[in-house]
């Protein structure tokens, strides 16, 4: 899943493309579990977790939900789910 956002700095726009790498998602009689990475190219990257409300019916629904409302992950846990991103762990 990749969207582009746009930020205004100072008066000027400036375009930063945030990519959702990979999600992990785990669903086991209706309580489902997902894990996001979160990239902004090519500064940083940071990873989330969370439980998923019942109502969201789909894997992408849930990675959208616990981009914007997950816990961080500890950089070290967060290499633990995605090993192969080789940028800085965003603090």
């Amino acid at each position: 899943m990749r969207k582009e956002e746009r930020y205004t700095r100072k008066g000027g726009t400036m375009s930063i493309k945030t990519t959702v790498r990979e999600g992990r998602y785990w669903n086991v009689h209706g309580q489902s579990c997902c894990i996001v990475a979160i990239i902004t190219n090519p500064v940083d990257w940071a990873a989330y977790i969370n439980g998923v409300p019942s109502n969201l019916q789909r894997e992408e629904e849930a990675i959208e939900w616990v981009s914007k409302h997950g816990a961080k992950l500890s950089e070290a846990d967060a290499h633990h789910f995605f090993p192969t991103i080789d940028l800085p762990y965003r603090p």
